[in-house]
């Protein structure tokens, strides 16, 4: 791999590993973290709870598309 194309992948990579990471430690816990009230259970905030698993989903999905779509153009199959 060149290093232009890690330059151009990291950004998708990133967002990809963090956005995934976090909502799989939610889904895990069952809880979600909520500005100025903290660590709330997905009884106590549902949907904060599944606004949440979906932004972070939907995030998710499109940094993986970003990158497949950079790996493909920059190979250009």
């Amino acid at each position: 791999m060149s290093t232009e194309l890690l330059a151009s992948i990291s950004g998708n990579l990133i967002g990809l590993v963090a956005c995934l990471s976090y909502m799989i430690y939610c889904l895990a816990n069952q809880r979600v973290f909520i500005r100025s009230k903290g660590w709330r259970t997905k009884e106590e905030a549902p949907g904060a709870y599944k606004f949440t698993i979906g932004l972070m989903l939907f995030i998710a999905i499109g940094s993986f598309a970003a990158l497949v779509y950079r790996v493909y153009a920059f190979y250009q199959l």
